[in-house]
């Protein structure tokens, strides 16, 4: 995947923990695949993000460790193409999103670093909830399920 992010620090004065507000995009291109059981069809197609979030963690010399997690929106892209010549046309759908994330940023100066991060991305095909109340009590429950990954990247740092 590749993208960018731009933080802005929200921490007050005098705090131990340093906080950031961010806005992300990023993108992953690659194929989507469906199986039967006598058949499989390859489908080229991309994943966007745009999220907005924070980050938060504690500053240990150069080094500031932190967790994160953003909100958004996903937009899946299927591109045009064709499967046993048949054409068909591609779509693309928004679904929301969210993103985990546990890194490190590590400032080689004052104005640049280098950051690493783990990220957890989900994004949401569909979501359903109800609510129960009866003598026994009352209850509310959502439930939904989605597309998941893991992933590990990196950037470069430049503080403006």
């Amino acid at each position: 995947y590749y993208g960018g992010a731009i933080d802005f620090t929200v921490t007050p004065p005098g705090a131990y923990k340093e906080a950031q507000a961010r806005l992300m995009y990023r993108r992953s291109d690659g194929d989507v695949q469906l199986r039967g059981f006598a058949q499989r069809y390859d489908f080229p197609a991309a994943i966007e993000y745009w999220q907005i979030g924070g980050l938060t963690g504690i500053k240990r010399g150069n080094a500031l460790p932190f967790a994160t997690v953003s909100l958004g929106g996903s937009r899946l892209i299927v591109k045009d193409g064709s499967i046993n010549g048949v054409k068909y046309t591609g779509s693309d759908s928004w679904k929301f999103s969210m993103i985990f994330g546990l890194g490190v940023k590590v400032y080689t100066s004052p104005r640049v670093g280098l950051m690493l991060q783990a990220n957890w991305p989900i994004t949401f095909t569909d979501a359903w909830g109800g609510v129960y109340v009866g003598t026994g009590g009352a209850s509310v429950g959502i439930s939904g399920t989605g597309i998941s990954q893991l992933d590990l990247g990196g950037g470069l740092i430049i503080n403006l």
